[in-house]
């Protein structure tokens, strides 16, 4: 059992594909298919179950997925550290778009003071599926929030990457705002609610269908006037920027968009999400921190 064979094994069982592996690898199914065969012979046990044509992961290959991964995240830290400045290591990076947006910079700071040469490859991606990538060792790093924490595995390495506030947000045109210059303006819920409101429909975090209005802000408490429904942030924020609309969004989308943080002097609830960086490499978290 090599290394080489274990990560081709991992990218194989990601896809459950020879042909979609191969071009993922660039290589050849036949040639996974030899690697594939040497790692069941070294285990005495084979890994994926024949369906006609196509390939299913079976019990025995879904428990060296996660050997797998934690030997290739090893391994790939080992090169790292001995190549020292003169790396060229890859580190996928997985997560919430939301998420990333703010923290991909963050991320790539720590990595690249230490690795100057590593190359960082960003994929958006629901928080779930961002760490079912890193535990299946398909990924370096993975962003979450601690709503799935009792998901993630006990040996899985973690650290608090810090806390997302929900704010309500407007333009400086809207209608709220206007002659007021200022960027924090504090109304009460009477003067908040009769506005139209753009909200998403699918968590931003886990991509769950939740229904009009799943931002965080308690929509049965509050009852707010939900006009524009919209999954894409970078759209609703437009909606927002053009004053037609306000919104709840994260405390750094309003800094990054110049947007008003609309307080609410008789709401005493605040949406906060804890966040975490999860890998199989420790080394590689102690970067960020």
């Amino acid at each position: 059992m090599n290394i080489q064979d274990l990560e081709k094994f991992l990218v194989i069982a990601e896809v459950e594909n020879l042909q979609v592996a191969a071009d993922k690898l660039d290589s050849s199914p036949s040639a996974l298919s030899k690697s594939l065969k040497r790692l069941e012979n070294s285990l005495n046990s084979p890994l994926f179950d024949r369906v006609g044509k196509n390939i299913q992961i079976n019990p025995a290959g879904e428990l060296l997925r996660i050997k797998a991964a934690q030997m290739v995240a090893h391994a790939k830290q080992t090169k790292a550290e001995f190549a020292g400045l003169a790396t060229t290591g890859q580190y996928r990076i997985v997560g919430p778009s939301i998420l990333q947006f703010k923290w991909a910079t963050v991320i790539s700071k720590g990595i690249m003071a230490t690795y100057p040469n590593a190359r960082l490859a960003f994929d958006s991606m629901f928080e779930q599926e961002a760490l079912d990538k890193v535990v299946n060792g398909n990924a370096e790093l993975g962003l979450v929030t601690t709503a799935i924490a009792s998901k993630i595995p006990d040996d899985l390495h973690r650290i608090a990457l810090g806390t997302v506030t929900m704010q309500v947000a407007a333009s400086r045109t809207h209608s709220l705002i206007k002659d007021r210059n200022t960027n924090k303006v504090t109304v009460s819920l009477k003067e908040l609610l009769p506005h139209a409101f753009a909200t998403p429909s699918v968590s931003p975090y886990c991509g769950e269908p939740r229904g009009i209005g799943c931002d965080g802000w308690q929509n049965q408490v509050y009852p707010r006037k939900l006009q524009i429904v919209v999954n894409d942030y970078s759209i609703l924020t437009k909606l927002v920027r053009a004053g037609l609309v306000l919104a709840y969004l994260p405390d750094y989308w309003l800094r990054e968009w110049d947007l008003i943080n609309i307080e609410v002097s008789d709401c005493p609830y605040h949406c906060v999400e804890n966040l975490l960086l999860v890998s199989w490499q420790k080394e590689l978290l102690t970067l960020i921190e």
